[in-house]
């Protein structure tokens, strides 16, 4: 699972209210292997998992989410980035500004725990980041043309950001990759998409 916070002109940041892992009826998320088939087909190809471990990690991302929305309130005032990894070690990764230490943890759900791994430091909340990209969004567009939209990704704090040229060419964004990095305060990357694409 990777959340992106993607912004068109206005940004908006979601916090989820929290609820507790055991309220989840289990049944309600049981995986099929008909009904389900391309969801189990396409996270086994994806992560390289075999279609019994898939099926499984694919429940445990449904049910942990009560849980992981917990964390997201606990830690709202340090959360960097919050994503799962996948088969061969499943986890929930969590990124907290700051140096005091949290253990890490586990969600318990019925289709087995969930580890939750901390990695500390991140120079900005994922909140913090969100609003500098808000503000800063009429320098971009000034500053890159054919800018369609940008993300934060919380896997590492970068910036994704998106561009319709007319040739798909990385290169004159790239050459301007130092100074929106100065703009913004944060790694950034291109993707620039032809405007023959993505209409």
């Amino acid at each position: 699972m990777r959340r992106w916070i993607k912004f068109f002109g206005v940004a908006a940041l979601m916090m989820s209210a929290s609820v507790n892992a055991g309220d989840v009826d289990p049944t309600r998320h049981r995986l099929h292997a008909t009904t389900d088939k391309v969801e189990i087909e396409s996270y086994s190809k994806a992560s390289g998992a075999p279609a019994d471990v898939a099926v499984i990690e694919l429940e445990r991302q449904t049910l942990a989410q009560d849980g992981i929305d917990a964390l997201r309130e606990e830690f709202n005032d340090r959360l960097a980035g919050l994503y799962w990894t996948d088969y061969p070690n499943q986890a929930i990764n969590i990124r907290l500004t700051g140096a005091a230490f949290v253990a890490p943890r586990k969600i318990e759900t019925a289709a087995g725990n969930v580890p939750v791994v901390f990695t500390l430091g991140a120079p900005m909340t994922l909140a913090e980041q969100s609003i500098r990209l808000k503000r800063s969004w009429p320098a971009l567009k000034a500053m890159l043309p054919g800018l369609i939209g940008a993300g934060i990704d919380e896997r590492d704090g970068s910036v994704s950001i998106d561009i319709r040229s007319p040739v798909a060419d990385p290169k004159p964004f790239e050459d301007e990759k130092a100074n929106i990095e100065q703009v913004l305060g944060m790694p950034v990357r291109f993707s620039v998409h032809s405007l023959e694409t993505d209409t």
